[in-house]
């Protein structure tokens, strides 16, 4: 359930977008972020990509849904003649359009579980049962003796004001997912444990272990959204500030969560000494520490400061999810 939840978020199925006879076929992301949309189209050629457009458009501060979609159109008629209905197109929401969280497992037969959800979380969300749009995984470890999912639940209408925008133009849909799940298919995925920090555009910095078995811890570091500025002379409080969370995950990742020790930190953050911060953090926490370089494919036009991620990991998922034939 994990890497179905990458397209499955809104109940659309990855089709079989990949005929054995074509070597080329485009792929495109767009994430829905807070303050602007952005648009991303590759070419995959001979199983390589090649980026190709790199867009956004600016929304305001405090914009109205309608005001993305509109933002969304703006994108799509603009690239249009590089897109088609046989390109699929991945969806990331940044984190202000829903809400993620673990819950206990409800307790109803497994066929019923998706739909139950809804009335699970009546009281833990702001909408009405009527008003969500809801789906899980499940977690690959967690603690002993509990029976949780992780749950992640968005607006109805919102999410179907947006599709909409979207089905105005010559391109399908191939799933709408989160930004925790993009943001961790960033980082190559190694057998063992690794930990990522990631932040762009003076956002929360959010903190993820992960490994072969799946995400395994994602948490949101708040307290670090203006880590930018603390350099020179500031640069010593940051990086005890940063190793103390650290150290605090990797402690709940081997305690509670009885799994192998941290193999090595990985660090995207838009910071202009970033090599000081991997070094004196592996200085602090004495866990390989690297800063994590933007693939090949993407370096002509994807923004070095990290602020694409998102858009590389849909990327990235779009070349490597199995594929199967749609239903629908």
């Amino acid at each position: 359930m994990y890497n179905e939840l990458y397209c499955s978020f809104l109940g659309y199925e990855l089709k079989r977008w990949f005929s054995s006879k074509k070597t080329e076929q485009r792929l495109a992301a767009l994430a829905i972020l807070d303050g602007q949309v952005k648009l991303m189209v590759a070419e995959l050629r001979n199983e390589r990509l090649a980026l190709m457009i790199n867009d956004a458009v600016a929304v305001a501060d405090g914009a109205l849904p309608h005001e993305y979609a509109l933002a969304i159109e703006q994108l799509l008629k603009h690239y249009q003649r590089y897109l088609s209905s046989s390109t699929p197109l991945q969806v990331v929401l940044a984190h202000r359009w829903y809400q993620a969280l673990n819950i206990p497992r409800p307790q109803v037969p497994a066929a019923e579980l998706a739909a139950s959800l809804k009335y699970a979380l009546r009281d833990l969300v702001a909408w009405a049962p009527d008003e969500m749009v809801c789906d899980y995984y499940e977690l690959p470890v967690q603690s002993a003796g509990q029976d949780n999912i992780a749950v992640v639940v968005a607006e109805k209408s919102l999410l179907k004001l947006w599709a909409e925008s979207i089905s105005n133009y010559s391109v399908s849909i191939a799933g709408i997912s989160t930004e925790e799940l993009f943001a961790a298919k960033f980082f190559t995925v190694e057998n063992k444990p690794n930990l990522t920090l990631w932040q762009a555009d003076n956002q929360p910095m959010l903190l993820q272990v992960a490994s072969n078995k799946g995400l395994l811890v994602s948490r949101y570091l708040r307290q670090f959204s203006n880590a930018r500025a603390q350099q020179g002379d500031n640069l010593t409080d940051l990086i005890d500030n940063l190793a103390v969370e650290v150290q605090r995950s990797m402690d709940f990742h081997e305690s509670q969560l009885k799994q192998a020790p941290i193999a090595k930190i990985r660090i995207a953050i838009d910071h202009p000494q970033i090599e000081q911060v991997a070094q004196q953090l592996q200085q602090q926490i004495g866990v390989t520490t690297v800063v994590e370089r933007l693939p090949d494919w993407s370096l002509e036009l994807a923004d070095p400061r990290y602020s694409d991620n998102l858009l590389i990991g849909a990327l990235t998922q779009l070349t490597e999810q199995p594929l199967q034939e749609s239903n629908g």
